[in-house]
């Protein structure tokens, strides 16, 4: 079903967030090129690097070259502008500086772009400097190039921006939208039909996100639509989020959402349940897609699913028949849009091979359903499933292709475990012999459930709350975002949950500094501005930290542990550039950073001089009161005179 080869073989680093696109033809004989761009982390050092391939024999044409090695770069994007070849990526901007509101300094960050010509990559060039940039995409066409991307102040205001590049040079950048207190804007995506630019993005507001998208014409002005506002899907109380966007043949926008479900099952425990959405406008009218007349229907799988849900997400993410939920080294929860000929689209999404199983060993799937627009009404064909064995799909934006009269798409994914945990591959998968998908799972024990503790508008205008002898204030202390390798959860989803649904005071966000895969520093640089955005004294608490991810050699078990502090700053140690005795680094390191250290899971070995402040003696694994051994090991550390939290 599927060939494949490997980005660079030979690299020395981990091979992080691809991004590809393949170039048109052209006329004559002109053969298409792919380009692939990643970043790679290798011993502290941080790069983003380049490669071309030929898409039609799946060989490398040239090789690997370095684009961007300064300012801790991050998230490349690549496009073709015309002919012409060309990425760009987020980093700092050199010699910038911004302070938080603890006195903590951040370097501001840049949209840096650069173009392949002469057989070189030009010098990077600044699209647009600000605090902080969250995330950056790319259109291109003959006439122009097209970059948007969220940004944030730290004034605690968000804003989506756009620029444009034409023979005059890069155009000052049009603020699309901006927001502050308790809205948010977030993980814009573009496209471009004809003289416009189509724009969408995730806007948060009073316990509810909801998309966004406008135009953008020749005349610079920006034309903003809600596309399919929640009255037109019943009410349903989701979340929507996370959209991305393409154009058919025909000029119809598309765009594809992660729609989310507040879901409790019959021991009382509460949970989410993810599904895909898609709307298409057609003439000047925004339509959702219907999911296929034939086969089963999403809402028989769980009574949460929607009528217009296209596919059900909870696989591997939503525990059923007390079947644990493990990690995954790819995207359970990212949709996809890709055209193919005559009009029609294909929706992408991926999911675990095994539901249950582990974060090391599970392979990937690619799933995906045609979507077809008959007279004014959008419709989803059968389930497919297109790959087995990569995780991290990203196909090419160039879309699907058709050699030899065979429709196939090129993408780019993490090896399959089997093969590698670090390294990326390209991929040619044929449409024609996808197989029919066959859903095996099924969350009816599940009820939607609404989560509602505050009203958000209230908090923002309550007092400020005064710390109090016998006051209880409520927290989570172990939280994760999608930047640990196989997390889901982006930053401000997971706080608008804690702070508006749940009604905590405090969230301790934390990501793992190396499990399978590195947290790099640009992670954690913008893991921490993140974080920063939403810590507003007196009302909410965001404290940032790191999972120090360890495992004891001699005893063969995780020593994990929480390392934060209330700083903005606060900085980060991998356990696996620690040295030769990693535990008395740790020890040095949060002497010298006054950071306090939270103990994880049922076995441990505590830290010399009492270093140990808390110890986690329940989480979403197990309750570690409940054996005798268990409770034991913490009488233990209590009589050998450690004074710590539970």
């Amino acid at each position: 079903m599927t060939a494949y080869c490997f980005l660079d073989p030979n690299g020395a680093g981990e091979q992080l967030t691809p991004s590809m696109s393949t170039s048109s033809r052209g006329s004559g004989d002109s053969p298409a090129e792919t380009l692939v761009a990643w970043k790679e982390y290798a011993n502290g050092n941080e790069r983003i690097l380049c490669r071309f391939f030929d898409p039609d024999n799946l060989t490398a044409a040239g090789p690997v070259t370095e684009v961007a090695g300064a300012g801790l770069p991050r998230d490349p994007v690549v496009a073709h502008h015309g002919v012409v070849p060309l990425v760009v990526w987020i980093a700092d901007a050199p010699g910038a500086r911004v302070s938080a509101a603890d006195g903590g300094v951040f370097s501001r960050q840049s949209v840096y772009c650069s173009r392949f010509v002469g057989h070189t990559w030009s010098d990077p060039e600044i699209v647009a400097t600000e605090d902080s940039i969250g995330s950056v995409d790319l259109a291109a066409s003959e006439s122009a190039i097209h970059i948007v991307w969220c940004a944030s102040s730290m004034k605690r205001l968000d804003y989506v921006c756009q620029s444009s590049f034409t023979a005059d040079g890069w155009s000052e950048p049009l603020v699309l939208e901006s927001a502050s207190g308790g809205v948010s804007l977030a993980r814009p995506s573009i496209a471009l039909n004809g003289g416009e630019c189509a724009v969408c993005y995730d806007r948060y507001e009073t316990n509810a996100y909801q998309i966004r998208c406008g135009f953008i014409g020749k005349d610079r002005r920006f034309r903003i639509e809600n596309v399919l506002p929640s009255a037109r899907i019943e009410q349903n109380e989701s979340w929507e989020l996370a959209p991305h966007i393409t154009v058919d043949t025909l000029g119809r926008i598309w765009v594809a959402w992660l729609a989310i479900t507040d879901v409790m099952d019959p021991n009382g425990i509460v949970d989410q349940y993810p599904a895909v959405r898609v709307g298409v406008r057609i003439r000047n009218e925004w339509v959702p897609v219907q999911p296929h007349t034939g086969g089963k229907s999403l809402p028989t799988l769980c009574r949460a699913a929607r009528p217009l849900d296209l596919a059900s997400l909870a696989w591997g993410l939503l525990s059923f028949r007390g079947a644990a939920v493990w990690g995954y080294l790819g995207r359970r929860r990212r949709p996809l849009l890709t055209p193919t000929g005559g009009g029609d689209v294909w929706l992408l999404w991926e999911r675990k091979e095994d539901h249950d199983g582990s974060t090391t060993a599970s392979a990937g799937i690619l799933c995906g359903r045609r979507l077809t627009v008959r007279d004014r009404r959008a419709v989803a064909g059968e389930t497919k499933t297109f790959m087995r064995g990569p995780r991290w799909y990203q196909p090419s934006s160039s879309g699907v292709s058709v050699e030899g009269g065979i429709p196939q798409i090129v993408a780019v994914a993490r090896a399959s475990p089997v093969a590698s945990t670090e390294k990326l591959v390209m991929l040619r998968v044929r449409l024609d012999r996808a197989e029919r998908f066959i859903e095996s799972g099924s969350w009816n024990e599940w009820l939607p459930v609404e989560v509602r503790s505050i009203n958000p508008v209230w908090r923002f205008s309550k007092p400020k709350a005064q710390v109090a002898v016998g006051h209880i204030y409520w927290a989570d202390l172990h939280v994760h975002t999608r930047l640990s390798a196989d997390a889901e959860g982006h930053i401000d989803e997971l706080v608008h949950y804690a702070r508006d649904k749940s009604g905590l005071d405090v969230l301790l966000l934390q990501d793992n500094d190396h499990y399978q895969l590195s947290l790099t520093s640009a992670e954690y640089e913008y893991f921490l501005r993140r974080v920063e955005r939403f810590n507003d004294e007196g009302y909410f608490i965001v404290i940032p930290g790191f999972e120090w991810t360890y495992y004891e050699n001699v005893k063969g078990f995780p020593s994990h542990r929480t390392v934060f502090s209330a700083r903005s700053t606060h900085p980060l140690l991998r356990n696996t550039e620690a040295g030769p005795d990693p535990v008395a680094r740790l020890s040095r390191f949060i002497t010298k950073s006054g950071a306090s250290v939270h103990i994880h899971h049922e076995r441990f070995t505590p830290l010399a001089d009492r270093l140990d402040t808390n110890v986690e003696i329940c989480s979403g694994w197990d309750n570690h009161m409940l054996t005798d051994e268990r409770r034991e090991r913490y009488h233990t550390l209590l009589a050998a005179g450690y004074r710590v939290g539970f």
